[in-house]
């Protein structure tokens, strides 16, 4: 993040991944890319050491709700 009106990158590249309509194989495989996959790390990392700003703290917390989302899309798809 940039500043505190950017959304963090993974976010922007769920967003994009999902209205595109993926398939359900697209959805079980779908991963963030290299870059915001280092930004959680370094975000992770942070949290661990009690380093992390309210700012990153907020995005940390974006990034969580994020994965919960792609677990529920991805637990549907599994009912079916």
């Amino acid at each position: 993040m940039t500043s505190k009106t950017d959304a963090p990158i993974a976010y922007t590249e769920v967003l994009d991944f999902l209205i595109t309509r993926p398939t359900p194989q697209e959805i079980t495989t779908f991963k963030v890319s290299a870059e915001a996959q280092k930004r959680l790390r370094t975000l992770l990392d942070k949290n661990r050491e009690g380093t992390l700003t309210e700012t990153e703290a907020t995005e940390l917390d974006l990034y969580e709700q994020l994965e919960h989302l792609m677990i529920l899309f991805e637990a549907s798809i599994s009912k079916k």
